[in-house]
């Protein structure tokens, strides 16, 4: 489950993402040539490189489209100057099959596929959690008692806090794969994580409250008020 290593640098890199502006941006600086597939394609993107939008659904990037979208760009793709690659960002981590499929295509970079595969189990996942010594509040697999408080139900293979909400008795279940976890007191917040692979470092912080501020005084800016 470790990311795949290339012998030869990839003359064409395939990003894909919800939102593949920050990975276009890093590899254009990098000095690749890139072709973006999100969910957006908005200015900023398709002035760094082509882009192929790809619909969005509840849980991320279209699974069928992507992949169809994928083999037409392959196909289409000049091979002569060196391998084409795959990186993958938010967006795939409810689709470990379709990244299978996608590596009898296009060499795909970062983590296989049985890693997303494994963090979808809940049970797994909080397995790992607790083996690793990794705090997190109290989680279980079934709902909890009707007074046992405030409670979240989070379906796993999202991201960007996409299928979670507030749990209610006698809500109806999620069908994909799903946890409970009690809701704590304080401010969210988000963190970006660098993976490397000789450590793990946190590059970016943010509260939400000072975030929301931050996008509210950009609108009054940029638009009449």
């Amino acid at each position: 489950m470790s990311p795949e290593i290339v012998s030869a640098r990839p003359a064409i890199l395939l990003l894909v993402a919800n939102s593949a502006r920050a990975l276009a941006e890093s590899a254009v600086r990098g000095g690749y040539r890139v072709h973006v597939l999100d969910g957006f394609c908005d200015c900023d993107t398709q002035a760094l490189a082509p882009c192929t939008p790809i619909p969005l659904d509840e849980r991320g990037l279209d699974a069928a489209c992507l992949e169809s979208a994928v083999e037409r760009l392959i196909g289409a793709l000049p091979t002569a100057d060196g391998p084409v690659a795959l990186v993958y960002g938010a967006g795939l981590e409810s689709c470990p099959a379709l990244l299978a499929r996608l590596q009898r295509h296009v060499t795909v970079l970062g983590n296989a596929p049985e890693v997303p595969a494994r963090l979808g189990e809940p049970a797994a996942l909080l397995r790992l959690l607790d083996a690793l010594g990794i705090a997190h509040p109290q989680t279980r697999l079934e709902p909890p008692p009707a007074d046992g408080g405030a409670w979240l139900v989070k379906e796993t293979g999202t991201c960007g806090g996409l299928g979670v909400r507030p749990w209610r008795p006698g809500d109806p279940r999620p069908t994909a794969p799903h946890y409970f976890q009690r809701r704590l007191a304080g401010e969210p917040a988000d963190v970006l994580i660098r993976p490397r692979l000789s450590d793990i470092a946190i590059t970016d912080f943010h509260r939400s409250a000072v975030s929301i501020a931050e996008g509210v005084r950009a609108a009054e800016h940029a638009l009449p008020m």
